[in-house]
């Protein structure tokens, strides 16, 4: 295989939403299971990073966030000690238009220490790239300094790549933080679960 396990980001308060994001259902799928459905065949395994009820059938080992440290890095980091010495493809719970095509273009641009996507509107996207184990000791030197270290300075780390998102694909980056956000992608009113 190409020695990577995927690893589903979810967890956080989801205050905006009003309800756990990655329970979410389109198409009668939650978002959960539509993630694993996208990575299966991608990945040499898939771990959940983060806390949170999975849904009914689900399989998937599930990661708590890694010591110290605190938001999506903790999960991050957990999911890197777990994958070792494999690469992770790490992909938000809350991305209801990730499709196989934006995947594809991510395993790709796989080099270095890791690949952290640029989407057209050029914001930095932490929560959808690759990251490779030979990251975790400059990861590491960081979170002691910063264990609520964003996202967003992963970008930052030695050997870490930018790569600029083809336009067609920027959709895939786009998530859902709020109701409206979720109707907007085509989702249900949480009411409607």
């Amino acid at each position: 295989m190409n020695g990577l396990v995927g690893g589903i980001l979810i967890g956080g308060s989801s205050r905006r939403m009003g309800t756990p994001k990655h329970l979410l259902k389109r198409d009668g799928q939650t978002l959960l299971d539509r993630t694993i459905d996208l990575l299966a065949p991608r990945v040499e395994e898939i771990v959940v990073l983060g806390s949170g009820a999975l849904p009914p059938g689900c399989t998937c080992r599930q990661l708590s966030d890694w010591g110290l440290a605190r938001g999506p890095v903790a999960g991050i980091r957990a999911g890197l000690a777990w994958a070792e010495p494999r690469g992770l493809l790490l992909v938000a719970c809350d991305l209801p238009h990730l499709d196989a095509a934006a995947l594809d273009w991510l395993l790709a641009a796989r080099t270095g220490s890791g690949v952290v996507p640029v989407t057209p509107d050029g914001r930095v996207q932490p929560l959808l790239a690759i990251y490779e184990s030979a990251l975790v000791p400059d990861l590491d030197q960081s979170l002691a300094l910063r264990p609520a270290l964003p996202a967003r300075a992963l970008a930052a780390l030695p050997g870490v790549i930018r790569e600029s998102v083809p336009d067609p694909l920027g959709p895939a980056w786009t998530n859902a933080n709020t109701p409206e956000d979720w109707r907007s992608a085509g989702g249900r009113a949480a009411e409607d679960r």
